[in-house]
């Protein structure tokens, strides 16, 4: 996997997520914010971040944004509670959510690919 934003598309599979989707600025921030703290060229991230966007329903980013944050729930109780929250919110099953996030990966992986060519 290429970077943490990666990662944590995949990790999406898990119940973990957080509650209080983020509007559409706040979503961007906290993956490029992610995306800054662990990718080995940090330059790399607003290209990555757009290759998201541009290629993910604004719905799924934002609990993909969720589950990327469920790291500081207090307890595996409340990141359930809050992932279940985050699905409501988005009017989403945990396996609507898994099936759009498989259909996106081939596109954000191949988007992804241009942010690591030399510019």
């Amino acid at each position: 996997m290429r970077s943490i934003l990666i990662k944590a598309a995949f990790a999406a599979a898990l119940p973990i997520f957080l509650a209080a989707p983020a509007m559409a600025d706040e979503t961007h921030d906290k993956l490029l914010k992610a995306c800054q703290e662990n990718e080995a060229d940090p330059s790399s991230c607003e290209c990555r971040v757009k290759a998201l966007e541009d290629n993910m329903d604004p719905k799924v980013l934002k609990v993909l944004v969720a589950t990327m944050d469920a790291s500081t729930a207090a307890s595996p109780e409340e990141a359930e509670k809050a992932g279940k929250a985050a699905l409501d919110e988005a009017g989403m099953t945990q396996e609507d959510f898994q099936k759009a996030m498989e259909a996106a990966m081939p596109k954000v992986e191949e988007a992804m690919k241009a942010c690591d060519k030399p510019q």
